[in-house]
């Protein structure tokens, strides 16, 4: 079933609870079709069980053996009187009423009953928040009487009485305050709604039938803030008829129609019309003609308002009379419900949720008159009755559409939202710049940036909202590049992501070594018989040797290979070696004069503080050099020479 049902602006009005045609009435020999004016809402038609009378004494008396047929009393869920049939068989007895309900003020519907042949339908005494719709009232002594009462509500029912000329017969409010009487069908009442010494009463899109000779249709005595408006005021004595001491009167866009005596009468003066270009009422009896329009009807063309005023009374005057009978909105005012969207959330604009995130759907009762239902849906399923938060627990888009019913059976317009579910964590990749060596462990130095990147995860991704990493304990958000320091060796990076929703990845980790110490080069000298050589012996405890490199005298720097060769002169040997993450050794040097003279004895066991090779700065401070006098051939000899100094 399609849950919005759009009541249209038509000519339906409730009897009982069937619907009839707006009637055709021939009045002074003319024809006068009354067209389309207000809606009535389908509504239920309703099965009546038979009851005894009603009598509710204080909150206490809101039971099941009194009629109470559900709630609890509070504004979202009132107490439901409904679907019973009531008769006292003592119509002439106006002292005693079928449904009586005094001295309460917990909130009440009185809800497709039926009360007939009884002296009074419902009385209400100082009984406030009370509802009484969609009921028929039959051949009854009076319809309903709400005194000493507030917040009353009396929506769509059908009184007709048996006593056309009782005052006050269909609805009589008496010292009450804050009234809604629409949309009734209120036939043969004596006075169809007769307010008296009351304040705040809105009367509309009523239809209000009468005797032409032994009625009125409006009654107002010593009340205050009344609007009349939208209402059918058909075949009375007097349509609507305003005594002394009513101030903050209102009327307009009535039709009044077939009065014997008068149609309006006002004692004081009170506002008949809406201003222009809105107007006022439609007046069966008024014979204006419709030639001018704007403010002043002094303007070429029609309008659809008299180009005359209406009189009332010397200080009372509808200025803008209709020409034709007034078509208004239906008045009643349709829950409301909106979507509430627990944690986690994210509004982007598009509401992101995670699937474990509570949806509920909280109410506002227009009319007071009761939720009846509140339904939902998910991407055009089944309707489903809400009955507390929900969650949607299926990742990607979805369309969720809800609405409500009240206890009168008027529907709210669907609503929608589109959600997004994402409950996929992001996905964090570790990215190791440069110097780096992988052969193994991966090296790196204390300049090598480490980064992070993430991307989240899911069919509708909410976005990534943190990374963080730690490195020796506590963890800490992700900025930027980072960079280990410290003693070398290993270290473990651990770090995740998490996305806009708290959706939390599984921590990763990464093991790299830490390697900021040099390559050493040791020099192992042999003196043969005709030349010297010299060999290079680089080392390295981390990442490993990655070149050696030397350059003889003044040449070039060039990478080490082979033994280095040398012959008769003297020489300045430089040297060098970098490692895989390119820390390089500082450079050192070795000064050597061979000549051609007789070998001289092996040098003695070098001890490490004569070391050769110091930085070429120190050069200048540290002079000694090995001199090799060739004399003679002798067997070879040779030294080694560990890093640390010059010779």
């Amino acid at each position: 079933m399609n849950p919005n049902m759009e009541t249209s602006l038509g000519s339906a009005w409730r009897t009982g609870c069937s619907m009839r045609r707006v009637w055709v009435e021939w009045l002074v020999g003319v024809a006068v079709v009354v067209a389309a004016l207000f809606t009535v809402a389908p509504g239920e038609v309703f099965a009546y069980t038979p009851h005894d009378p009603i009598v509710i004494e204080g909150n206490a008396n809101f039971t099941a053996q009194n009629g109470v047929t559900g709630g609890s009393g509070t504004p979202s869920e009132p107490y439901i009187i409904e679907g019973w049939e009531i008769s006292l068989q003592n119509g002439f007895n106006t002292s005693t009423a079928a449904i009586s309900i005094r001295n309460t003020d917990a909130y009440y519907v009185i809800r497709g009953v039926y009360v007939h042949e009884s002296g009074i339908g419902v009385e209400l005494w100082n009984a406030s928040h009370g509802k009484i719709v969609d009921s028929v009232f039959w051949n009854d002594g009076y319809g309903v009487l709400p005194w000493f009462s507030t917040d009353i509500a009396i929506i769509g029912n059908s009184i007709t009485t048996d006593f056309p000329t009782v005052v006050g017969g269909g609805i009589h409010p008496f010292r009450s305050a804050d009234l809604r009487i629409w949309q009734n069908l209120l036939v043969n009442n004596g006075d169809g709604v007769y307010v008296q010494n009351s304040d705040r009463v809105d009367i509309a899109s009523n239809r209000i039938e009468g005797e032409s000779d032994r009625s009125e249709g409006v009654r107002l005595w010593v009340s205050t803030n009344v609007t009349i408006t939208c209402n059918d005021v058909v075949r009375h004595s007097i349509g609507i008829r305003v005594f002394n001491w009513n101030t903050g009167i209102v009327a307009h866009h009535n039709n009044i129609l077939g009065s014997a005596y008068a149609q309006a009468q006002d004692g004081e003066a009170n506002v008949w019309d809406d201003g222009y270009p809105s107007g006022g009422n439609y007046w069966s009896d008024y014979a204006g003609t419709d030639q001018y329009s704007g403010p002043n009807q002094d303007q070429p063309g029609s309008d659809g308002i008299g180009d005359a005023p209406r009189l009332i009374d010397a200080d009372s005057v509808d200025r803008y009379p209709l020409m034709n009978p007034a078509v208004c909105p239906v008045p009643f005012t349709p829950p409301v419900t909106s979507l509430v969207v627990g944690e986690p959330k994210v509004q982007l604009p598009a509401t992101y949720i995670g699937p474990g995130t509570p949806m509920s759907l909280s109410v506002i009762d227009g009319d007071g008159l009761g939720i009846r239902a509140t339904s939902y849906r998910i991407d055009g399923g089944a309707w489903t009755g809400y009955a507390g938060p929900f969650a949607i627990p299926t990742e990607g888009e979805h369309l969720l559409e809800w609405f409500s019913e009240d206890n009168r059976g008027t529907v709210e317009l669907t609503k929608s939202e589109t959600i997004r579910v994402d409950g996929t964590p992001p996905t964090t990749t570790s990215l190791v710049g440069d110097p780096q060596y992988t052969e193994g462990p991966t090296y790196v130095t204390s300049v090598t940036p480490i980064q992070l990147t993430a991307t989240d995860g899911g069919v509708t991704p909410v976005g990534v909202g943190t990374m963080e990493y730690r490195l020796n304990g506590a963890w800490q958000d992700y900025a930027g590049p980072f960079f280990l320091s410290g003693a070398d060796g290993p270290r473990s990076i651990g770090y995740r992501s998490t996305d806009r929703l708290g959706n939390e990845e599984s921590i990763r980790s990464v093991t790299l070594t830490l390697d900021n110490t040099p390559a050493e080069t040791s020099l192992i000298l042999v003196d043969e018989t005709s030349q010297m050589t010299l060999t290079l012996s680089p080392s390295d405890a981390g990442a490993g040797i990655r070149f050696t490199e030397y350059r003889l005298d003044d040449g070039p720097w060039q990478e080490y290979a082979d033994p280095i060769v040398l012959t008769a002169g003297e020489h300045t040997v430089w040297y060098r070696s970098t490692d895989h993450v390119n820390n390089a050794e500082a450079e050192r040097f070795l000064r050597v004069t061979i000549d051609s003279g007789p070998a001289p004895p092996a040098p003695a066991p070098v001890a490490p503080a004569v070391a050769i090779g110091v930085p070429a700065v120190a050069l200048g401070v540290l002079g000694a050099a090995w001199a090799v006098h060739r004399r003679r051939q002798t067997p070879d000899k040779a030294a080694t020479l560990p890093p640390g100094g010059n010779t």
